[in-house]
């Protein structure tokens, strides 16, 4: 029950998906319990492999019948959230439903039989449900390959690892040896053959040309977009792409300020931000928001050619004529696409301006992206009475030397010319703590989503400063 609790929480189930507003479970991805949901199904399947003498088909009937129905409940309101069936791909939903179908039916009919043997043997019905078990993880072995043809490969080498232990267990020996053959012959093929796919060699130490370069030019300055979030760590390379439940909800917000509505629904039922792959980002909307994407910092764009070329996607072109951009890098993996009006991700700022709330600030920003190029906005209330003070006329921006830049700590050095603002450009979060020129200092979250020190005048105006942010225990998403 808990496995199956767990698996409709991965599909978001009506009633049983308001379990994502919950604390904590609301900050993780349904998808991220599958090791709870693996051990549940462990769990259920060591019982039943140890109680299969007493199985009750009868009630196992009612069982299935019941999760049948569930299912179909379930696709049927799937399809009208999606927008109907004519707002379904029916060439693949057709395929999906014909593979679950089949693995059903074949794992149904062979735990039957295994059942049947345990009136007579208790071993040899074991063993008959430990072939079941066995087929079912072959189908995971080979993957990383969405052609249909790899597919319905996989599902035969199922089902010829099945045949096996069913023609074993009836002392086909013969016949379930050369079986076994054809499965091992298919399953070297599935590995071998494929241009595409797992398992593959890769050199984890050394990252790619691509990444080497960028890490050379992004440095802890600026950010990119567009490297898969489980490679981008390979080149110590801080990409805005995430996979996983641990994003803030400042996050969240940026999220909603780049994204349409169709990218943001994505986002918000998986957790995944990409700009290909795992979700496509389209690159007009990039063009609408680039203000936003300038001034968090994001200064490449990565066009991976696995997804950008001629018969997946061309959203790219239009860019390659925009005067504020520029091909930077571009080898056979990846093109990436350079923004020249980037703004760095630490700035001083002895203005600002003050709206009521978050919301208001957000919906300011989604009015006219461009208004975030100008001075930081604070929240109503926030403000520290040592930067209260007016100012008229014009101040030279410090130049700000990075001289650490981790997870849990940075630290910076500059001259300030005035009380003001040091913004950074990370997620805000009020767990952290920043002192100057070792005096503690209030952490502000301007922007609606990004952190910034107050710096006010008490004997500051003029000194050198230097930055601890922040004994945090917790890591940034961006």
């Amino acid at each position: 029950m808990g496995g199956l609790f767990l698996l409709l929480r991965y599909v978001s189930f009506p009633v049983i998906s308001l379990l994502n507003y919950l604390p904590i479970i609301s900050r993780q991805s349904p998808k991220h319990a599958n090791g709870l949901t693996v051990f549940f199904f462990v769990i259920a399947s060591v019982f039943a492999f140890e109680y299969i003498q007493v199985w009750d088909f009868s009630r196992i009937k009612k069982i299935l019948s019941g999760l049948v129905v569930l299912i179909v409940a379930f696709v049927s309101w799937l399809i009208s959230k999606q927008g109907g069936f004519y707002a379904i791909e029916m060439g693949k939903a057709l395929q999906h439903v014909s593979i679950t179908l089949i693995l059903f039916s074949a794992a149904i009919a062979a735990l039957r039989l295994s059942a049947g043997w345990a009136r007579y043997s208790i071993s040899k019905a074991q063993y008959g449900v430990l072939a079941v078990l066995t087929a079912e993880l072959i189908l995971y072995i080979p993957f990383g390959n969405s052609n249909s043809v790899f597919l319905w490969a996989r599902i035969g080498l199922s089902g010829l690892v099945l045949a096996c232990g069913m023609l074993l267990l009836n002392h086909r020996y013969l016949t379930a040896g050369l079986t076994g053959f054809v499965a091992l012959a298919t399953y070297i093929s599935l590995i071998v053959l494929p241009d595409t796919g797992l398992p593959v060699q890769f050199e984890l130490d050394e990252p790619p040309a691509y990444m080497q370069w960028l890490r050379e030019h992004t440095g802890s300055n600026y950010r990119t977009f567009g490297i898969q979030p489980e490679t981008s760590s390979l080149g110590a390379i801080q990409d805005i792409g995430v996979v996983g439940p641990f994003g803030l909800q400042e996050f969240h917000n940026l999220v909603r300020l780049i994204s349409n509505e169709e990218d943001l629904r994505g986002y918000e039922i998986s957790t995944t931000f990409t700009l290909a792959g795992y979700m496509n980002f389209e690159l007009e909307q990039y063009t609408l928001v680039k203000p936003i994407f300038d001034w968090i910092g994001v200064r490449y764009l990565i066009l991976d050619h696995g997804y950008f070329n001629s018969q997946q996607r061309i959203d790219h072109i239009p860019l390659l004529s925009e005067p504020e951009l520029r091909v930077a890098y571009e080898d056979e993996r990846v093109t990436v696409i350079e923004s020249q009006l980037v703004k760095p991700r630490v700035f001083f700022s002895p203005y600002y301006r003050v709206f009521h709330d978050q919301e208001s600030i957000l919906a300011f920003f989604q009015d006219d992206p461009r208004e975030i190029l100008g001075p930081p906005i604070l929240e109503k209330g926030s403000i520290p009475e040592t930067i209260k003070d007016s100012k008229s006329g014009e101040f030279p921006l410090p130049k700000i030397a990075t001289e650490l830049y981790t997870a849990n700590r940075l630290r910076f050095a500059f001259e300030a010319p005035t009380s003001g603002l040091l913004v950074i450009k990370d997620g805000f979060y009020p767990g952290w703590r920043a002192t100057i020129d070792g005096k503690d200092a209030d952490v502000l979250r301007v922007n609606e989503k990004q952190s910034c020190v107050e710096m006010g005048r008490g004997g500051r105006r003029g000194a050198k400063g230097e930055i601890e942010e922040f004994s945090l225990n917790h890591v940034s998403p961006i």
